[in-house]
């Protein structure tokens, strides 16, 4: 027997958390990495080939803990006497919870925060990479050069109106 039994509330969030850092689909992270893999295979495809494994690697073991710690066996004495969490922790960590569906089912207002950001930081790597001589044929460096937004900062399109 493992945690979850003693502290199932616990479990929940710890499962919810663990689930979003490893970016399951409609958590915060996963627009992240999303957006982090997207640019990335535009740029230079055999780096995020190399780079998946890891990725999938990182949510094996993120599982495996989070089935270790829930569900698996303790023989540790000390763990029958753990509590649940309190109404003080449950109120600190709802609003984390909120979060994390809130900003991966509706990442537009976050990503507009900081898309003008994001497009100076992209226009002056890219002009970096121009004046070295790099190579600057990906579509997000041409649309960079050309002053255009950059459709890949955003997953909704209405930010950019």
């Amino acid at each position: 027997m493992g945690i979850g039994k003693l502290m199932p509330i616990f479990t929940m969030f710890a499962g919810v958390f663990s689930l979003s850092s490893l970016a399951f689909p409609g958590t915060n992270s996963f627009v992240g990495e999303f957006l982090v893999m997207k640019g990335g295979f535009d740029r230079n495809m055999m780096a995020m080939i190399c780079a998946v494994p890891g990725v999938i690697l990182a949510a094996a073991y993120m599982l495996r803990m989070l089935q270790k710690v829930a569900y698996g066996g303790t023989n540790n004495p000390k763990h029958s006497g753990l509590l649940d969490l309190n109404l003080r922790e449950i109120v600190t960590l709802t609003p984390l919870f909120v979060l994390v569906f809130w900003i991966g089912l509706n990442p537009a207002p976050f990503t507009k925060i900081f898309e003008a950001s994001v497009r100076q930081v992209v226009n002056q790597a890219t002009t970096t990479a121009i004046t070295r001589g790099g190579d600057v044929s990906s579509p997000v460096a041409t649309a960079a050069q050309a002053g255009a937004p950059n459709p890949n900062l955003a997953l909704n399109p209405k930010v950019h109106q």
